[in-house]
């Protein structure tokens, strides 16, 4: 379970950081003179995180098969399992 959430929220961290990379991009003001290294500079880094984002997407496969791997159904199922209640013992 740790390592599908960890996965789930690397991607989410990498796409909200990526949006808000973009979201800075658009507020620039186009009349500063460095506006086109920032531009470049925000640039790599969201292709950066697309690639790494990428990554994480790819290894979600592998991550969520071994969470729904049989013999970790069949923990939880035993752990979620309806038992019968003190008060019917």
């Amino acid at each position: 379970m740790k390592r599908l959430q960890d996965n789930l929220g690397d991607f989410n961290d990498l796409r909200v950081q990526e949006e808000y990379l973009l979201n800075v991009a658009k507020q620039l003001s186009t009349s500063r003179g460095q506006t086109e290294r920032i531009f470049l500079a925000i640039g790599s880094l969201v292709g950066a995180l697309a690639g790494d984002r990428k990554i994480v997407r790819n290894a979600f496969a592998k991550t969520f098969a071994g969470f729904s791997a049989p013999a970790n159904r069949e923990l939880f199922e035993n752990l979620f399992a309806t038992q019968t209640p003190l008060s019917d013992r």
